[in-house]
């Protein structure tokens, strides 16, 4: 489900961990790796993903004790970038205009609607990773 979203919302390609073909010093892989599970082993392979001179950025939210295991050697071989993305104060006021402007379909997003009386099942949805986005109503 989310996979199919990404390319909905334009991502060119969306895989799980993938046999990029070759070496990354060769060419192979990726020019901008997104990560956007959180979790350490996937921001680790992440890195293995990008090509020589590629960028990696990390959107999901580890937790705070998270350690991810990096060579710098291998990010100086290869030249790699490394972004994370963070609340941005400048930000909401852009993303406030896109919303409004419907240059996104937000609203596709939303799989799942709940009232506030019906939290527990909203949070059995949003723990098994069965929708994009859980709204709950008051």
């Amino acid at each position: 489900m989310r996979r199919t979203a990404a390319t909905e919302f334009g991502a060119s390609e969306v895989t799980e961990r993938v046999d990029i073909g070759g070496y990354p010093v060769e060419g192979y892989g990726f020019d901008v790796v997104f990560e956007c599970v959180g979790l350490a082993a996937t921001m680790g392979q992440a890195l293995e993903c990008a090509r020589a001179g590629g960028t990696v950025v990390w959107v999901g939210v580890a937790r705070p004790d998270a350690l991810v295991s990096v060579s710098p050697f291998t990010v100086y071989r290869r030249e790699l970038t490394i972004k994370s993305t963070y609340t941005n104060p400048f930000g909401m006021e852009r993303a406030v205009r896109i919303l409004l402007d419907n240059k996104v379909n937000w609203a596709s997003l939303i799989t799942h609607t709940f009232a506030l009386t019906e939290f527990d099942a909203a949070w059995d949805v949003f723990t098994q990773n069965s929708g994009l986005k859980v709204c709950i109503k008051p």
